[in-house]
């Protein structure tokens, strides 16, 4: 609902500011282009390197980010204490961790993750913006949580794993252009890619449960041949 009510703002913002408005060109309701205000990100010569693409610096400060993020959840007290509360929140407050805080302290860091993709995005110098979000909402912001998934929820993960999807997205547009296939294969096969990736988790979660219940099994076995064996000694 939030997502919704979000994305309405942004666009009663845009409807009621008409010089953000571009319409040259046949089109309508579109925002310029950062490059025609000369705001756009810089491309530090990556454009030079892989013609033909829009890439600019913004692929290096999102895999900066993705480490720093790797060092604050694994290296830090503040990054434990939400890792405590993402496991079990209620065991993490019987520690005398404040779970409310690290709850909304976790939706304000994503939050700010997703904003920041989003400047990468709509900051490059060919990307237009459009406002008009009444009728569906974009699907980028969605996407992050199967690369989520297929990462392992690792941050370094999530560097290669939004690699090997984009990848496989932009094949699927150019299987259509230069095969005449279907550009959806590339849809299945990462919704393939998802449902093992999510099997693989289900199946590693429920053998590590019954491992756990087999050590369980085996510890109580023992703790009573202890005591029959020390009953017999007393008698």
């Amino acid at each position: 609902m939030t997502n919704w009510i979000a994305a309405n703002i942004v666009s009663w913002v845009f409807s009621v500011n008409r010089q953000f408005i571009n319409i040259e060109g046949g089109k309508a309701q579109f925002t310029f282009v950062t490059g025609a205000n000369g705001v756009s990100t810089p491309t530090l010569f990556l454009d030079k390197l892989f013609p033909g693409t829009y890439i600019d610096c913004s692929i290096l400060l999102a895999v900066l980010i993705a480490i720093g993020m790797y060092y604050f959840i694994n290296k830090t007290t503040i990054g434990f204490e939400l890792k405590a509360c993402g496991y079990n929140k209620n065991a993490a407050e019987y520690a005398g961790m404040n779970q409310k805080r690290n709850i909304v302290l976790s939706m304000v860091i994503s939050g700010g993750l997703a904003a920041a993709g989003a400047c990468f995005y709509y900051l490059n110098g060919h990307i237009e913006l459009s406002w008009n979000t009444y009728s569906a909402l974009p699907a980028d912001g969605f996407n992050g949580i199967p690369v989520a998934l297929l990462a392992g929820n690792n941050p370094i993960g999530v560097i290669f794993s939004s690699l090997l999807l984009r990848f496989l997205d932009k094949s699927g547009t150019n299987l259509a252009g230069f095969t005449g296939f279907n550009e959806y294969v590339s849809d299945l096969i990462i919704a393939l890619i998802m449902y093992f990736a999510g099997f693989s988790k289900l199946i590693h979660d429920l053998l590590a449960k019954k491992k756990k219940t087999f050590a369980a099994q085996e510890a109580s076995a023992e703790n009573k041949e202890t005591v029959a064996a020390g009953k017999g000694e007393k008698s």
